[in-house]
């Protein structure tokens, strides 16, 4: 046997009994109320069980503690962007078991709703959730038949209404402590085995909303049963749901198109760059090429031939940095080239190449003037200096 489970809307309407209430310091309306049940729930064409340990369940009082109140259920769902609009209260933080049901305090702050509750023209409430239907055929606990089990609550508001379709035994409880809610067990009204006609005309009262996407085709079918009579209207999307739609996608196109634009920045400059270089390379003929060529190659001679009278055997694997500091320890033994940039090792070079050159040419000077002979490359140029 396939099962099969579809998410749906659901707005169930109950009935409150205006018994308890008071004004907080704030002059807020804070007021008991029984807002869902356990059990069987007749929507016309399905018949469906929610069982007591999923509603008792601590993900289930979670679920509903603080959604917000509105006064009727709104076209659209409550989110960030309607909620000042839409919200007259809260459910307060404390959710709890009562019996079958489960309760809280509402806290009403808005004017207009709390004179719709204490006049009388809403008195019921009603939560606003989706959840999961799963095709499955039972009996509740209590002897009721079930065609699906609801599951995977998700509770959006708790909306104040003029009438409902569920039990009395879920309600405000306003004014005076003498009026007791019904008992769930015994209250007709909240009893999934009883006809349409069995109840009461103001119960037979439900909507039921179920949104489907099937890829890029969405629409909204909305079931309205009353008093017997069901209407079904199914549209492609809600006007609601279209703008949001369409506004999400402006602002990711939006966005989509300041990335673009950022991109195009960057390859803009790129390319201005690498016109530049274009530019530049084109400036640079063949003749000044084979010029700095020539420069190159003449500074290296000069510099080979240096260190060779100074004693260093240059080959063509080292570098000039290298061929300097050789030259350097040659003629200076103290002299240390370690940790040096290549701009100081030039420096020092000059100089002590400058002062061995200088030495060596007055070596030559007063060799040849009081001996008559000649020296060669390889005598020590500091030698007369030492003497």
């Amino acid at each position: 046997m396939t099962t099969t489970t579809h998410t749906v809307r659901r707005y169930d309407r109950l009935r409150l009994d205006r018994s308890r209430a008071h004004r907080n310091g704030a002059g807020s309306l804070v007021v008991p109320a029984r807002l869902t049940r356990a059990g069987v729930f007749d929507y016309g064409s399905s018949r469906e069980y929610r069982d007591a340990e999923d509603v008792h369940s601590d993900r289930f009082l979670a679920d509903v503690a603080t959604i917000p109140v509105t006064l009727e259920h709104p076209a659209e769902f409550v989110t960030a962007d309607n909620a000042r609009e839409l919200t007259v209260g809260t459910v307060g933080d404390q959710v709890w078991v009562d019996g079958d049901a489960i309760a809280a305090r509402l806290v009403i702050h808005r004017a207009d709703a709390i004179e719709a509750i204490e006049s009388g023209t809403h008195e019921e409430i009603s939560l606003g959730y989706t959840c999961e239907v799963v095709d499955e055929e039972g009996t509740a606990p209590d002897g009721t038949p079930y065609t699906h089990r609801q599951i995977g609550h998700r509770h959006n508001h708790a909306a104040l209404v003029p009438r409902g379709r569920a039990g009395r035994s879920v309600r405000v409880m306003l004014d005076s402590g003498e009026s007791r809610p019904h008992d769930l067990a015994e209250s007709r009204l909240d009893r999934g085995a009883q006809t349409p006609e069995e109840r009461p005309m103001s119960d037979q009262r439900s909507t039921e909303i179920v949104e489907t996407k099937d890829g890029d085709n969405a629409w909204v079918e909305i079931t309205h049963r009353t008093d017997g009579v069901t209407e079904t209207v199914k549209v492609r999307e809600s006007a609601a749901s279209l703008i949001r739609r369409l506004d999400a996608d402006r602002a990711a196109a939006a966005e989509a198109a300041e990335a673009a634009k950022a991109d195009a920045e960057k390859l803009r400059g790129e390319l201005d760059e690498a016109r530049a270089k274009i530019a530049e390379a084109e400036k640079f003929d063949a003749a000044e090429a084979r010029a700095e060529i020539e420069k190159v190659v003449t500074a290296r001679m000069r510099l080979d031939a240096e260190a060779k009278r100074v004693g260093v055997e240059t080959t063509d694997e080292m570098s000039d940095h290298e061929i300097r500091c050789a030259a350097i320890a040659r003629i200076n033994s103290d002299a240390n080239t370690s940790g040096m940039s290549e701009e100081m090792v030039r420096g020092m070079y000059l100089s002590e190449f400058g002062r061995w050159d200088r030495a060596r040419a007055e070596r030559d000077t007063v060799a040849t003037d009081t001996l008559g002979g000649e020296r060669t490359d390889n005598d020590d140029p500091y030698a007369a200096l030492r003497a």
